[in-house]
């Protein structure tokens, strides 16, 4: 993450350097920098991977109906699986379907016995936590699109002011003294990136590249109050941020990056030991009216109660997009142990698939010993406590 930060404040110093044209270059770079971060793309297979895996695997599913008694096989549901009729049905066909290279069936039905007995019980346990472990892989997998889904809602409140937008409202502008220095929710300092790259970028008389080469207006001045002109400044500006950004995604490490080098530029001293002014600007005006350079600023000090910038819209929602894309990573994590341990259940299975193979032998039943040989028993026993000339042939 720190890699990320110093990347952004190096780039927010080379703009400095770099664009000599315009005194509000800085200012613009910091909106820019943050604009950049909430309206690139945000990539799912990131956070949730590109494996489409929150299933049983095949061979844990078809190892255990191998396992089935014939009696239960040939039923026409199944409960284990929560198979009805078509389904089970199904299922079964697609097992039939299963060959080895050879042409032979890879999950052959085994003989019922008790080796297969033991198997079943072992395949059906593996089954069963496969199929718990599939639930929570595939709960988890939501938690992550949720919160990838609300992050890029919340970059976009950040950006544009609502959820889902592609342009500054123009509800957000009036008078500049109220659009850029107020405190009316809808119109306030911070209400969205693209508000306050217009108060920095088009003033009075000394707007023209204000923030860069060929970059900002004198149309925004104190007298000007259309909502609609307003918000016609804002492509012009997008077209500077599209020339000079590059394509890249939007992570929490780029959104914490950007927000510090907002922070960084906010809280630059108007002069040595001088307060630190919560205005967006390039001089020591009293307001940001428009009526010069200084005063063609944003002024974020009706926001604030202190100096916790998290008070200001914009910061808040970054911070916010920042939390749900780490809570995103987070589950992240989660979901590729429960994906190693499906690998592992993977494994018992093909072990226990050694148990069907195995043929025991079945033991004589002593309640079923042949008639001769129970006579024989009981004579032996009688001849036991008898004498000589009263004992039975046993050859008789």
């Amino acid at each position: 993450m720190w890699s990320a930060i110093i990347l952004t404040l190096w780039l927010l110093l080379l703009s400095r350097t770099s664009q000599q044209a315009g005194e509000n270059v800085h200012a613009f770079q910091a909106l820019r920098l943050n604009f950049s971060a909430a309206t690139s793309s945000i990539d799912e297979d990131d956070y949730t991977g590109k494996d489409d895996d929150e299933t049983v695997p095949d061979s844990v599913l078809y190892l255990y109906m191998s396992s089935l008694t014939s009696k239960d096989y040939a039923n026409e549901t199944n409960a284990v699986l929560g198979a009805d009729k078509q389904s089970w049905a199904a299922i079964k066909t697609e097992l039939k379907a299963k060959k080895d290279d050879n042409g032979t069936n890879r999950y052959p039905l085994a003989p019922d016995g008790p080796a297969k007995s033991a198997a079943k019980l072992t395949l059906e346990k593996i089954h069963n936590e496969s199929t718990a472990l599939k639930n929570n892989m595939q709960s988890i997998k939501s938690e992550i699109k949720a919160a990838t889904k609300e992050a890029g809602e919340t970059l976009s409140t950040a950006a544009y002011g609502g959820k889902q937008l592609k342009e500054v409202p123009k509800e957000q502008f009036a008078g500049r003294s109220t659009t850029c220095s107020g405190s009316a929710p809808l119109t306030q300092p911070g209400v969205s990136i693209g508000h306050d790259m217009i108060c920095i970028c088009s003033g009075g008389k000394d707007g023209s590249n204000i923030c860069g080469n060929n970059v900002g207006t004198t149309t925004y001045d104190g007298a000007q109050s259309t909502p609609a002109t307003i918000q016609g400044l804002f492509e012009a500006l997008r077209n500077a941020y599209a020339k000079w950004s590059a394509s890249t995604k939007t992570t929490a490490a780029r959104i914490t990056a950007t927000l510090r080098a907002f922070e960084e530029t906010l809280r630059q001293r108007t002069a040595v030991g001088g307060a630190h002014s919560m205005k967006l600007r390039n001089g020591n005006a009293a307001d940001c009216n428009g009526a010069g350079s200084s005063a063609t600023c944003v002024d974020y000090t009706t926001v604030l109660g202190g100096n916790k910038l998290d008070e200001i819209n914009l910061v808040k929602q970054m911070q916010t997009a920042t939390e749900q894309l780490q809570r995103a990573s987070s589950r992240r994590a989660a979901l590729e142990s429960a994906r190693a341990e499906m690998k592992q259940k993977k494994t018992a299975a093909w072990t226990a698939e050694g148990l069907l193979k195995l043929t025991i032998p079945v033991p004589p039943n002593p309640t079923t010993q042949p008639p001769h040989a129970a006579q024989a028993t009981k004579e032996e026993d009688c001849n036991k406590d008898q004498s000589s000339d009263k004992c039975k042939d046993l050859c008789k």
